[in-house]
């Protein structure tokens, strides 16, 4: 349910690693063109572990991509997702999720996020998370609106999308990893 090789255009290079808890998980990723020539990159995680987790990530999934493909706004698809999976009996579980929608013409990056850590920006060997404003995660409340945030883009940004897996992973000395690690 997860592509299998990284993406590359002449304007961008995706790459991506999942390496789960069990052999089965709830986190996610996805990239793809939408027709206005615009790449959607998706990143999620579900709560739980084993095949239920893997089942709300595929129906995330599915939905994200067909939503995005006819809204082409990463808000309006969160949105319309989140409506949808409220209708759903998940017991429980949640979903958190960022969607960023990349512009390599105009140099713009558009971002939706609800529970999700936001993107991590690098230029010239800087990294600084960009400032999204974090709203409620999928599948708990079928009213939430969640907002598309611009921002603008270089040509050379290198862009860091992670799942709480990442916090979680622990060194050998039984150190949690620390996002603030990448910033500094």
């Amino acid at each position: 349910w997860l592509p299998r090789q990284g993406l590359t255009f002449p304007w961008m290079d995706i790459a991506a690693i999942n390496q789960p808890a069990n052999h089965i998980s709830g986190d996610f990723y996805n990239w793809f063109e939408i027709p206005d020539g615009r790449t959607v990159i998706t990143i999620g995680d579900v709560t739980g572990h084993g095949l239920s987790a893997a089942f709300l990530m595929a129906t995330t999934q599915l939905l994200v991509h067909t939503t995005m493909l006819r809204l082409q706004d990463p808000g309006k698809t969160l949105f319309e997702v989140n409506k949808q999976l409220c209708t759903q009996v998940f017991n429980g579980q949640f979903v958190t999720m960022l969607i960023c929608v990349v512009d390599m013409e105009a140099g713009t990056l558009d971002v939706s996020t609800e529970g999700h850590y936001p993107p991590i920006l690098g230029e010239g060997g800087v990294f600084k998370s960009l400032p999204v404003e974090p709203q409620l995660v999928l599948g708990v409340e079928k009213e939430t609106r969640y907002p598309t945030e611009h921002f603008d883009l270089p040509a050379s940004a290198n862009l860091v999308l992670y799942t709480y897996g990442v916090l979680d992973a622990q060194s050998p000395q039984c150190k949690r990893f620390d996002v603030n690690q990448i910033i500094d």
